[in-house]
């Protein structure tokens, strides 16, 4: 598959080079909106800033990228100053590692006419606990299909694991078993050259002992 765009806003399954569909642009959403949520700040800044609390090294794009692309690492957005916390989750939905995992655009659209919404306008006055239960009352059916389908996905991967694992045995069982191949028939050249040499030296001896029996 190619690869293109910037690679903090390219999907994992793109960065690794696998098969991907429009669930990848879902992720590039998700970050594109982070962006919209930081305002002023650069993600890539607020990315190095939260790499370097958690992981305690010096960040670079090379590092985050692996981190969240690689390891699945994803920075604590709860405490993103300004932003409704439906939205806050409508991130967390979105850059999930695994694409079926990931609401689709339709599902977005949805969420944010209903849930978003409705945070928004009735934000004014209510307490972040109760905004917090109104907002998983009415998100509960995305999210429960978002955690079936990344429990789903999480067994798919442990499957293929097992399963890459047991052909790399078997791979290697193999190669020992030619390698013994190998070093048997180098064994048996071994002995074999041990014989001419002693046939030659043999050979050599009954030479010199003709040639002084001659003399």
């Amino acid at each position: 598959m190619t690869q293109v765009g910037t690679p903090i806003y390219v999907s994992p399954e793109i960065m690794k080079g696998e098969y991907y569909s429009g669930q990848a642009d879902v992720y590039s959403f998700a970050m594109t909106v982070l962006q919209f949520c930081l305002k002023e700040e650069k993600v890539l800044e607020w990315l190095k800033a939260a790499y370097f609390a958690h992981k305690k090294k010096i960040p670079n794009v090379s590092r985050i990228s692996h981190e969240m692309l690689i390891q699945g690492w994803r920075p604590n957005i709860e405490d993103l100053e300004g932003v409704p916390l439906a939205v806050v989750d409508l991130l967390n939905m979105s850059w999930e590692e695994y694409p079926d995992a990931r609401p689709t655009f339709d599902e977005i659209f949805e969420y944010v006419q209903t849930v978003v919404r409705r945070e928004v306008m009735g934000e004014e006055g209510e307490g972040t606990e109760k905004r917090r239960t109104r907002r998983t009352s009415t998100s509960g059916g995305l999210a429960m299909r978002i955690k079936v389908a990344k429990g789903k996905a999480e067994e798919e991967k442990k499957a293929t694991q097992r399963f890459n694992l047991g052909e790399l045995v078997a791979q290697y069982k193999e190669e020992i078993v030619n390698l013994k191949a190998k070093l048997k028939r180098s064994e048996a050249e071994i002995e074999q050259l041990k014989a001419g040499k002693k046939e030659e030296v043999a050979k050599k001896a009954d030479e010199e002992l003709a040639t002084g029996v001659g003399k």
